[in-house]
């Protein structure tokens, strides 16, 4: 996963999280400390900074909350209809909350919609499947719930390139591959370098990095223009992409690969059109 950070910035497995609070209660200030929280303060946990847009100073490790008073700053779209609530997604932007299904779901939002500006395809998030052909129930080869957000408070859903959709990626294992196949999503681009114009020809020999464990590597489908203007937010020429399938096997005395499952979440998006932005 590209995502290694935590949800709001810090990620020292040792770091104590310290509240402040005002008279009446409410939390005014929000500490990362190494060790002990101050006389003052008592340990918290992140649900303190659920939906509540932050505002950090580095390098020091404190966040300072906004008044809670009024109205709650909030994510729209061009006609003025709610996306979610405003909060801040660390390092990787903005991001709406809105409650999905009973569950209170964050996932990342800019200018053009859902997403992050290098999600172009969903094979980039290299999802596991079960035998050979890269089809069928998306997988995790890794947990990767816990390095999103520490806690089951809330859902951290990751973009779909359709711009609808998201994923959440979970801590259970549905599956163990001891013998037999798993494949793997994989993505690969090229793009000319301005002023060119002619997109450049790319194939799945062109991983990078390639694959580890080294496994058959065949295409998805054939290459297709990707992003004519910008990849990755750089600016470039003509990009040329490819959807391949590695596929890895396993037989004893390898050690077994845990599939831990993906679930597909709908965000409601379907009837939004942007650009968006931040409204009070």
């Amino acid at each position: 996963m590209f995502i290694g950070a935590t949800l709001f910035g810090w990620s020292d497995a040792n770091a104590v999280l310290c509240v402040a609070k005002n008279k009446k209660g409410v939390v005014t200030k929000v500490t990362i400390r190494g060790a002990a929280c101050k006389k003052k303060e008592s340990v918290g946990d992140a649900s303190v900074l659920l939906g509540l847009p932050t505002t950090t100073t580095l390098p020091t490790t404190t966040t300072t909350l906004p008044t809670l008073s009024g109205t709650r700053p909030r994510i729209v779209d061009s006609a003025g209809n709610e996306v979610g609530s405003l909060m801040s997604f660390g390092s990787f932007g903005v991001a709406a909350l809105r409650t999905i299904d009973g569950q209170p779901t964050v996932f990342p939002m800019s200018t053009d919609g859902l997403g992050f500006s290098s999600i172009l395809d969903d094979f980039q998030y290299q999802f596991a499947h079960q035998g050979a052909q890269c089809v069928g129930g998306r997988f995790s080869l890794t947990d990767s719930s816990t390095a999103l957000f520490a806690g089951d408070l809330m859902r951290v859903v990751l973009p779909s390139a359709d711009g609808k959709s998201g994923y959440l990626f979970t801590s259970e294992v549905d599956a163990e591959v001891s013998t037999g196949s798993y494949s793997q999503d994989a993505f690969a681009y090229k793009c000319a370098t301005p002023p060119d114009t002619a997109a450049p020809t790319v194939t799945c020999d062109d991983l990078d990095p390639a694959p580890d464990p080294v496994g058959v590597v065949v295409p998805v489908g054939s290459a297709f223009q990707c992003h004519p203007t910008t990849m990755f937010g750089v600016e470039t020429g003509a990009c040329t992409c490819i959807r391949c399938c590695v596929t890895h096997d396993v037989q004893p005395p390898d050690p077994a690969v845990s599939l831990y499952r993906v679930e597909t979440v709908d965000l409601g998006l379907g009837n939004v059109t942007p650009p968006f932005k931040i409204e009070r």
